[in-house]
């Protein structure tokens, strides 16, 4: 209770998973005192021939962290699908004070556009003007495009830009103090080409490499500008539309697919024992296209050849029938040359 507690005073915990952080949001509910709670209830049932009886606690009317001022110093925010039977089914549209708690739902099918501009309009604002000492970030990527089970159609882009944005507020008001938590995520086929892994080496990436003086906020663009929100939020969204057509998702699906492809090709990101395994496969595939080659190069040499005899109309009887006929002739002219032989001994 009193580790850097003289500077670390205020605490904001960021839910990105696509699933309502419902948990996180109770135990923030129940930092706030409750005067009038539920009494005990008592009942008895019958179970197995014999009587029970069962007694119903009413719950601590306020569980708090340090003191009875933990409600104005937590900063809870959700934004996560919502409706449709999607899983938990809590979490709708919900902004409350003391304890300060946002619910930002999105609907299924939710693209960069909304989870954007939801992000810029429900919770960036409203943490920065909170002011916190230190960030926790519930990092969920099954929201991801490509997610087994997730309702929306992000991409790693997305994550990187939240979490730039989410780094801002913290180099403004922490010193950059911010903890990110891993969480959902449910497409690992692929192991370290999956859309899970991709997303969270993004992320994991854009902790690493973001400057401490990085402390752009797209949502202050708007203000400082003087610009109509309105008019520039349908500016915005119309842009964004554009940008997460189906056309433009189908070409963004295709190039990572083809830089998947191709990290695999090059042995990227994969460990000592796979780059092994994959670079013995390859020799084998290579040996056997060559054999291939090699087989379909003399099958080509025997049909040229046998299409010259068939060009040159050679009738191989004929050639089989002379052959026969030059050995009779070797054999007549050796019966020959032997009585020759033999007519000439006696006379000498």
């Amino acid at each position: 209770k009193c580790v850097y507690r003289h500077f670390i005073r205020k605490v904001a915990i960021i839910d990105i998973d696509v699933h309502h952080g419902n948990g996180t949001e109770a135990i923030v509910r129940n930092l706030k005192y409750t005067p009038e709670m539920p009494k005990d209830k008592k009942g008895s049932m019958t179970f197995g021939g014999a009587a029970v009886s069962l007694t119903l606690f009413k719950p601590p009317a306020c569980k708090p962290w340090l003191d009875g001022n933990d409600v104005d110093n937590v900063f809870f925010a959700s934004i996560h699908g919502f409706g449709g039977g999607f899983y938990p089914g809590t979490g709708g549209s919900c902004s409350r004070t003391a304890p300060r708690i946002i619910n930002a739902p999105l609907k299924k099918g939710s693209g960069p556009a909304e989870f954007r501009r939801s992000m810029r309009r429900d919770i960036l604002p409203q943490l920065q003007e909170f002011h916190p000492d230190l960030i926790f970030i519930s990092s969920g990527f099954d929201g991801h495009e490509d997610d087994l089970i997730g309702c929306c159609e992000l991409s790693e882009e997305d994550y990187i830009w939240a979490t730039q944005q989410l780094m801002a507020v913290a180099n403004r008001c922490c010193n950059g103090r911010l903890v990110s938590v891993l969480e959902g995520g449910y497409n690992t086929r692929g192991e370290a080409l999956s859309p899970f892994a991709s997303a969270v080496a993004s992320h994991v990436r854009t902790l690493m490499y973001t400057s401490l003086n990085y402390t752009y906020s797209d949502w202050e663009v708007v203000a400082q500008e003087g610009l109509n929100l309105e008019e520039t939020e349908n500016f915005t969204q119309r842009l964004e539309d554009l940008y997460t057509s189906e056309y433009h998702n189908h070409v963004r699906r295709e190039e990572a697919r083809r830089l998947r492809l191709r990290k695999r090709q090059l042995n990227l990101e994969m460990p000592p024992g796979k780059v092994q395994r994959a670079a013995s496969a390859r020799l084998e595939d290579e040996a056997v296209k060559e054999a291939a080659s090699t087989q379909a190069d003399l099958e080509s040499e025997l049909k040229e050849e046998k299409e010259e005899l068939k060009e040159e109309k050679v009738d191989t009887a004929k050639v089989d029938s002379l052959d026969s006929l030059m050995q009779d002739i070797e054999k007549i002219e050796s019966t020959l040359q032997e009585r020759t032989e033999e007519t000439e001994e006696p006379e000498e």
